[in-house]
C-alpha cells in the first residue's frame, strides 16, 4: 500500500503519516555516538582479513610497507591485494575528523581547506590522501578546475603510490567536467599508455570514464552510453573509482533527461553498499531524485529513507525533504480536485493530512543548518501552503 493512498493510514496502524515523518525526520539523530579512537592503522584487503599495524611506512604501486608493532621489522604486502588504508590519524581529533564532518554536512569549501592542511602535512599519508580528499571536496563544490589541480598534486609527485591511478583518473574526470576536453584527454591518453604495462585493464577503464565524461560535456548522450559500456570497474577491487564514476553516470542521465536509466544505476550500487553507508545514502539520494517526475510515489519513500540513516550530508536531507514535500503538495491539491472529494469525508481527512505533512517536511528543509537551493525553495513553497 502506498503512503500516497487514502486508505493507507487507516490500515492497521493508528499512526497518522505526519507521525511517521515525524519519526523518521527524528530518526537521523540516533546514530550512535563514535567509539575510541583507534590506536593502529587498519588495511583492508581483497579476499583476506584486515590487519592492525602499528604504524603502514608506505603504499607503493607495488606493495604496501608496515609494522606489526613499533620495534618490530618491516612486512610487506602486494598492494593489489589492498581495498584501502584508514590512518590513526584520519580518527583522532584534528584537520582530518574536522574536515570530514564539514564534507558530510554538505560544506564543502570549508572541507577543502580543512583537506588542504592535512596536505601540507609531513607524512606520505597526509600529502597523498589529504590532496585526493582536497580534489573531492573541491569537486563537490562545482570547482572542478581546482579539483584537477589537486589531484594532479599525486600524479605529478607520487608516480609510484597505490592511489596514483585513481588520482589520475579523478583529474581526469575533474577536467571533462570543467569543460577542459584536451586536459582530460591527456590525461586518458596517459592511463591508456599505462594500460599497455603492468597495470593493464584497469588504467584503460579509467581512460573510457573520462573519454565517457567528455563526451558528456560536449552534450552528446547517445555516445556517452555507447562509451560508458567500455568502462569495466569493479565494487569490489576498485570500489573509489567504481562509486565515482557510476554516480557521475547515474547523476549524467538524471540531469539528461533520463531518469529511467539514472534510477536503474542508483538501485544497482545500493547492492554493494552496505559496507559503506555515506555512499549509500549518496545512492539512496540519487534514486529518489531520479524518480521525482516518473514515479513520485516511489520517489517520497526513497527520499524519507535518508531521515532514518544516521548518515548523508544536510545538503542531500534538505534536497530530499525539499522533493518530498513538493510531491505530497502536489498530491495534496490533485485529492482536493478530485470531484468526489468534497463530498467524501475520509478522503478529506487525509487531503488536510497530506496537507499538514508536506508543511512538516517543507518547513525541516527551510530550517536546513546549510544554504543550498532547496532551502530557499522550501521556505518560498511552504508560504504557500494552506493555513493549518
Amino acid at each position: 500500500m502506498s503512503p500516497l493512498s487514502p486508505t493507507w493510514s487507516s490500515r492497521n496502524r493508528p499512526m497518522r503519516l505526519h507521525s511517521l515523518v515525524l519519526l523518521l525526520l527524528a530518526g537521523g539523530s540516533l546514530a550512535a555516538a563514535d567509539g575510541d579512537a583507534p590506536l593502529r592503522d587498519r588495511v583492508t584487503f581483497r579476499n583476506a582479513p584486515p590487519i592492525e599495524a602499528a604504524e603502514v611506512i608506505s603504499e607503493g604501486s607495488e606493495e604496501i610497507v608496515y609494522k606489526l608493532t613499533p620495534e618490530g621489522n618491516p612486512s610487506r604486502k602486494p598492494a593489489r591485494n589492498v581495498i584501502g588504508v584508514e590512518y590513526v590519524g584520519m580518527k583522532q581529533v584534528g584537520d582530518w575528523k574536522s574536515a570530514t564532518e564539514a564534507l558530510t554536512a554538505g560544506q564543502f569549501t570549508t572541507a577543502a581547506a580543512s583537506y588542504a592542511k592535512v596536505a601540507a602535512g609531513p607524512r606520505e599519508w597526509e600529502k597523498v590522501y589529504g590532496a585526493i580528499a582536497q580534489g573531492d571536496a573541491l569537486e563537490q563544490a562545482g570547482k572542478y578546475a581546482e579539483a584537477a589541480k589537486s589531484f594532479n598534486v599525486v600524479v605529478a609527485k607520487y608516480k609510484d603510490h597505490r592511489l596514483w591511478l585513481d588520482a589520475a583518473y579523478r583529474e581526469g574526470m575533474a577536467l571533462a567536467m570543467a569543460k577542459d576536453a584536451t586536459g582530460a584527454e591527456a590525461v586518458a591518453a596517459k592511463l591508456s599508455d599505462q594500460a599497455k604495462g603492468k597495470i593493464g585493464p584497469p588504467a584503460e577503464s579509467r581512460a573510457a570514464a573520462i573519454r565517457t565524461a567528455v563526451l558528456y560535456g560536449k552534450g552528446d548522450l547517445t555516445k556517452v552510453i555507447e562509451q560508458a559500456r567500455r568502462v569495466n570497474l569493479r565494487p569490489q577491487s576498485e570500489p573509489d573509482a567504481w562509486f565515482h564514476f557510476n554516480f557521475w553516470l547515474a547523476d549524467a542521465y538524471r540531469k539528461g533527461q533520463k531518469p529511467k536509466e539514472a534510477a536503474r544505476i542508483a538501485e544497482t550500487m545500493l547492492a554493494s553498499l552496505d559496507e559503506y553507508p555515506v555512499r549509500k545514502a549518496q545512492a539512496i539520494a540519487l534514486k529518489g531524485l531520479s524518480l521525482v517526475e516518473s514515479d513520485p510515489q516511489a520517489a517520497l519513500i526513497e527520499l524519507l529513507k535518508l531521515d532514518v540513516l544516521p548518515f548523508g550530508s544536510e545538503t542531500q536531507k534538505c534536497e530530499a525533504r525539499y522533493q518530498a514535500g513538493v510531491i505530497l503538495n502536489a498530491e495534496a491539491g490533485r485529492l482536493a480536485a478530485a470531484p468526489d472529494t468534497a463530498k467524501d469525508e475520509v478522503k478529506k481527512a487525509f487531503v488536510k493530512e497530506l496537507n499538514v505533512t508536506s508543511r512538516l517536511v517543507l518547513t525541516a528543509a527551510a530550517a536546513s543548518p546549510v544554504a543550498c537551493p532547496a532551502k530557499d525553495k522550501a521556505a518560498e513553497l511552504v508560504k504557500k501552503l494552506p493555513p493549518e
